[in-house]
């Protein structure tokens, strides 16, 4: 419970943190004379430093440094792990895409004492649709895929609904996670030739995890900015009652800088 009570505290300062940050952003753009430009508007690229918690029992939190782009040629795009394209041009407030993304969940077993005789849960990659809606005041987001490598067999739903401030300097989000028995079975069950002493049989069902986060930026030229992104993961009870795992709210930061193109 504390850990949860601090995660959140955590991120309530993130956020006003980066609200401070895009105020002022907003203030020297207008200063500078750039103030039509938008951050992260066309395409993108950039290095990062990503943190982020992990829920299994024994996993260190990863950190690592990334390099990412994000781009769009006619219908085309590729935006950080995903590939995708778009049946209607971007001046559209409705698109619907077909899209293929890296799904980064799982473990090695070997990295934690807890999992010891566990299967590893391999990373997969996911197929399926996406619809992005453009209201005016804000943006609603919905993936709908499925796992297309063989490893989970499951399928999932993502929701998100942003909305920007100071011209996307200030992008706060938040969302809902639909994901179906057999994906959560292959991430946080146990099967019967797992089971240990202290590790007890575990088949979960379908399950919904909520999240929140927040991007900002700092446009430092006219191409060149610093950005960060933070977000928590409130994770569903099915995920929560799993024996394997330790936390009920993962948090992962991230900071870096990139140039538009």
């Amino acid at each position: 419970m504390k850990r949860k009570i601090s995660s959140v505290f955590v991120l309530l300062f993130l956020a006003f943190s980066f609200l401070s940050l895009a105020s002022e952003a907003g203030a020297i753009d207008d200063q500078i004379g750039i103030s039509d430009k938008k951050l992260f508007d066309g395409g993108f690229a950039g290095m990062a430093v990503v943190y982020s918690q992990q829920p299994y029992s024994g996993i260190d939190d990863k950190l690592m440094g990334i390099p990412f782009i994000s781009l769009e040629y006619e219908r085309a795009f590729i935006k950080g792990t995903t590939l995708g394209y778009y049946f209607s041009p971007k001046n559209k407030a409705l698109r619907f895409a077909i899209v293929s993304s890296v799904n980064f969940a799982g473990y090695d077993a070997e990295d934690s004492d807890d999992l010891k005789g566990m299967e590893d849960r391999d990373w997969g990659i996911d197929g399926g649709m996406k619809i992005d809606w453009k209201t005016g005041y804000c943006n609603f987001n919905l993936d709908i895929l499925s796992d297309v490598s063989f490893k989970s067999e499951g399928q999932m739903a993502k929701l998100s609904v942003s909305k920007n401030f100071f011209k996307n300097a200030f992008v706060p989000r938040f969302g809902i996670i639909w994901q179906s028995a057999d994906r959560v079975d292959y991430y946080y069950g146990v099967r019967e030739n797992e089971v240990t002493p202290k590790r007890g049989y575990y088949s979960p069902d379908s399950d919904v995890e909520y999240f929140f986060g927040v991007r900002s930026g700092f446009l430092l030229t006219d191409n060149l900015s610093l950005m960060a992104d933070v977000q928590a993961n409130f994770l569903g009870k099915e995920a929560k009652d799993s024996p394997i795992v330790d936390k009920n709210c993962l948090l992962k930061y991230m900071f870096g800088i990139s140039y538009r193109f």
